[in-house]
């Protein structure tokens, strides 16, 4: 299986959001599943020491790894535990809808 987490706010030094992608890794670890997770990040660097185990793109430029791992994605999946809340404007969901619209265009669940 490959999954995609193309939703990158990973790599922002935040311990929450590095804790919700470590708990990702330890799921999927435990869960038996073999998967190739290929995740969006806005500092691959820092991200790759944090959770090893993935593979990183960033997502404030144009990377072609982001559009080959999800050409090749048999998942997405959005990980993340930022509340959504009036204080923080569009965000996060000015980046979540156009990933849940594409869903028809890529075809993968």
């Amino acid at each position: 299986m490959r999954i995609v987490v193309p939703f990158g706010f990973y790599g922002w030094g935040n311990i929450g959001d590095e804790a919700t992608l470590n708990g990702f890794a330890q799921l999927l670890k435990q869960s038996g599943i073999k998967a190739q997770v290929s995740a969006g990040s806005r500092n691959s660097p820092h991200t790759s020491r944090v959770e090893p185990s993935f593979r990183y793109f960033s997502t404030t430029s144009h990377d072609p790894r982001r559009w080959w791992a999800k050409y090749r994605a048999t998942a997405h999946a959005v990980v993340g535990g930022t509340p959504i809340g009036d204080v923080l404007g569009d965000w996060p969901l000015s980046e979540l809808t156009p990933l849940v619209r594409s869903i028809d265009r890529w075809k993968v669940p």
